[in-house]
């Protein structure tokens, strides 16, 4: 499960960093609000039956670190995928990226996703095998099980990770638009015939 998981983010990481680079090159498309887009997101993930309750998912985000490892796969990916950014874009702003990253808290919107994917019954099964196996958990019996129960909500989980990813890129360009504004016209007065977007 963990990393199977991992895996995931690390290609969700790449399409953060991506909407992050298209957001700052474009300043006049429409943007749509990332957190009210979120929130409507998050309201159609209603819990399974007999969900896993809010103690056993916090018990796992302990065992497994899947919020930590999240960030960590995220971070890497803004620094891997620095090259398809707007060439403009200063160490500062990828900092920030990096930062707001680190700052934002996950608990809330991973919360609602398990309690959409895994039963209180299904939890503690897995609880009670992370206890056993501890770091040995991963590829057990009961690491596949979690994975098959939320593999079908697939979709769901892909673009929760986008809007969470666009939720921040939207924070720091909007903190950093004077800084952004300010290397974009140094880049092109540095740079003549330069035109936003080209190749």
């Amino acid at each position: 499960m963990r990393q199977s998981r991992i895996v995931r983010l690390i290609v969700c990481a790449v399409l953060v960093y991506m909407a992050g680079a298209g957001y700052a090159k474009d300043k006049k498309a429409p943007q749509n609000d990332p957190s009210a887009a979120l929130n409507d997101l998050l309201q159609t993930m209603t819990p399974v039956k007999d969900a896993a309750t809010d103690d056993q998912i916090r018990q796992y985000f302990q065992f497994s670190r899947v919020i930590e490892d999240y960030k960590v796969a995220w971070m890497s990916g803004v620094d891997k995928n620095r090259a398809r950014s707007a060439p403009y874009l200063p160490d500062s702003y990828f900092a920030d990226v990096k930062t707001e990253i680190q700052d934002t808290d996950l608990t809330p919107a991973f919360t609602v996703w398990f309690k959409h994917t895994v039963s209180r019954e299904l939890m503690d099964k897995v609880l009670d095998a992370y206890l056993k196996l501890g770091k040995n958990f991963p590829g057990s019996p009961m690491c596949t099980e979690i994975g098959k129960a939320q593999a079908p909500m697939g979709d769901q989980w892909s673009q929760l990770t986008l809007l969470l990813a666009r939720q921040v890129i939207a924070k720091v360009n909007m903190a950093d638009k004077s800084k952004i504004d300010e290397a974009r016209a140094k880049y092109a007065a540095e740079h003549p015939g330069w035109r936003e977007g080209a190749q």
